[in-house]
């Protein structure tokens, strides 16, 4: 028998600075929140001190990782979203970086101690895979966000292997997707849809206005153009 969703609770897997955190509780939903990163861990405990004392926010400093114990996390802290437990993804672009020892857990310990959520976001830079393996037809949320990179032309790779993680979603039994470009928040498709067009066009004119320089603007803007909602 499948295991029911816990409907008012979403993972945060990859927490970072807690942008995405802010806006599930924005919604009315709980989150559990996991930061492999201890600076962002404390910081967010700090942003969200209120939210950690009502029980809406549960911020646990630790990675997913193929075992239970202890590994090497590398720190970047000129852009912290490259931080991970892969060195190549922290030095990139010749960045500097370091590494600290943080706890690991697997994916499936979180499962069972906090249940199955409604919602899962996964951006955990190379281990997402991780979280993906740890789930089955009994625990499985209803919707799930995670980075897939896909090879474009010029890339070594193979389209199976850009495509391992949209495979492993269909052999667990989700069927349908919608494909996000990360550096515009827009729905892709081919060929490109008016709307595709259209908010593409529009982000490109703020971003180049003078108007996104204005206390509040450019953040009240991305919220409204990039945050979905949630049902």
């Amino acid at each position: 028998m499948a295991a029911a969703t816990i409907s008012d609770l979403i993972y945060d897997v990859g927490f970072n600075n807690g942008d995405d955190t802010g806006f599930y509780l924005s919604q009315g939903y709980r989150v559990l929140a996991i930061e492999a990163n201890p600076s962002l861990s404390e910081a967010g405990k700090k942003r969200f001190q209120r939210e950690v004392a009502k029980g809406t926010l549960q911020i646990l400093n630790m990675g997913i990782g193929e075992n239970e114990g202890c590994a090497d996390f590398w720190i970047c802290d000129e852009k912290a979203q490259f931080s991970s437990f892969h060195r190549s993804s922290a030095s990139r672009d010749s960045l500097k970086h370091y590494s600290v020892k943080v706890p690991t857990t697997r994916f499936k310990t979180v499962l069972e101690k906090y249940g199955t959520p409604y919602y899962l976001k996964i951006d955990i830079e190379g281990h997402e895979k991780l979280c993906l393996d740890d789930l089955s037809t009994t625990s499985l949320p209803h919707f799930i966000s995670t980075e897939c990179e896909c090879p474009t032309n010029s890339d070594v790779r193979s389209a199976e292997e850009g495509l391992h993680i949209l495979n492993i979603l269909r052999d667990i039994g989700y069927k349908k997707f919608k494909l996000i470009h990360q550096l515009t928040f827009c729905s892709m498709s081919q060929p490109d849809s008016l709307n595709h067009l259209v908010d593409t066009y529009c982000r490109r004119l703020l971003v180049q206005s003078q108007v996104r320089n204005l206390k509040g603007v450019y953040r009240l803007t991305s919220y409204l153009m990039v945050k979905p909602r949630l049902e």
